[in-house]
């Protein structure tokens, strides 16, 4: 339980992850393992019997900030034990991970691995992912062509109950409407109010929706089209005031087959509407990885109780997907404590982690 205690007393909210991994370079450092920077991004490689094949395992160290703190009935930045719970911020998204992947880094300074092992401790994961975009970028150019062999475990949170395969990818857009402004007691002179003017938008985007029906998935489903997941116009403090913008951001979840036209459609549906539009984060396409899949096999065999799915959200599986590198997802945090206040993981599941991510290397190594 040293880890995990360790790890929520170090604040590493999103951007602020330097004492978090300056405490992992510390602790692989003192094992004798030699670990490397990759920009903020820490990597860790672990030599095994098959100097051929990779099995790479992705922690992300950073996390969400911790919202009102009326809402934590503990500090979210101390280490609450009680039972087998430990309570605070990042406990199951991800720290849990990390810890666990501390402990098998332990216990492989002792237990030589049937393939080559490495351990990526990677930044910025809730903002948008370029900790393991950047770690498999640099992997691939430095060792694509050493192994034959390359698969990828990434440790989010799914409580060990669910073998995750794929996610959907991602577009962040926001879209400003214009309007006209003017005083409350005059809407006779207002002719274009920009609150219906991006009403109008958002009407547009909801028949693309209907238009993508026609891309289905037969793992990932079909795309969805999220309007105005947060909408802002005017100012509450002057309600006799007409806004003249309207601002609104869009949530879309993309399937391989139109991720690359998403865009395009777009803009076309909204080009003759007088909005402004805004690409927030860098796309990220989908993760998808064959349920047959060789790595999906041993892990469903060590973990028979577990559902193989997809996940609903997105995670840097995708980066593993880009370079054509067979991934899953599945760690000890709990799914369902992700992002909220009072978060916790079980403690006893890290330990178990730890056990089974050694399983499935020894019996994928030999594969």
């Amino acid at each position: 339980m040293e880890y995990i205690k360790k790890l929520i007393a170090i604040h590493s909210i999103s951007g602020d992850e330097q004492k978090v991994q300056e405490y992992i370079y510390d602790e692989i450092n003192k094992l004798g393992l030699g670990p490397q920077k990759v920009g903020n991004n820490i990597v860790v490689r672990i030599q095994g019997m098959n100097s051929k094949k990779a099995l790479l395992f992705n922690a992300h160290v950073d996390t969400v900030p911790e919202g009102s703190l009326e809402l934590w009935k503990t500090n979210p930045f101390v280490p609450t034990v009680r039972g087998d719970k430990v309570y605070g911020l990042g406990a199951s998204d991800e720290k849990a991970g990390v810890a666990s992947l501390l402990l098998l880094a332990k216990k492989l300074i002792t237990l030589k691995p049937m393939c080559d092992v490495w351990l990526h401790f990677v930044v910025h994961e809730e903002l948008d992912g370029s900790g393991t975009k950047e770690t498999m970028r640099w992997f691939m150019k430095q060792y694509k062509n050493k192994y034959k062999h390359i698969a990828g475990i990434l440790v989010e949170p799914t409580g060990l109950e669910e073998i995750q395969i794929g996610h959907r990818g991602n577009i962040f857009l926001q879209l400003t409407a214009y309007g006209d402004s003017g005083h409350g007691s005059r809407p006779d002179i207002i002719n274009k109010h920009a609150v219906f003017e991006m009403v109008k938008a958002l009407h547009e985007l909801k028949k693309l929706e209907k238009k993508w029906r026609k891309y289905n998935d037969q793992l990932l489903g079909k795309p969805t089209i999220a309007l105005a997941t947060s909408i802002n116009a005017g100012d509450m403090h002057a309600p006799n005031k007409f806004p003249d913008t309207c601002r609104a951001t869009i949530d879309i979840r993309t399937n391989p087959q139109m991720h690359a036209l998403a865009l395009g459609d777009i803009k076309a549906s909204l080009q003759n509407l007088g909005v402004d539009l805004d690409v927030l984060y860098t796309p990220a396409g989908a993760g998808k990885t064959d349920k047959n899949n060789a790595l999906v096999t041993v892990t469903k065999k060590l973990f028979p109780k577990a559902r193989i799915c997809i996940s609903q959200g997105s995670t840097d599986q995708c980066f593993f997907t880009e370079e054509g590198i067979p991934a899953i997802i599945i760690g000890p945090g709990e799914k369902e404590c992700m992002h909220i206040s009072n978060e916790y993981c079980v403690a006893s599941k890290i330990q178990k982690a730890q056990q089974q991510y050694l399983k499935i290397i020894q019996q994928w190594g030999i594969l």
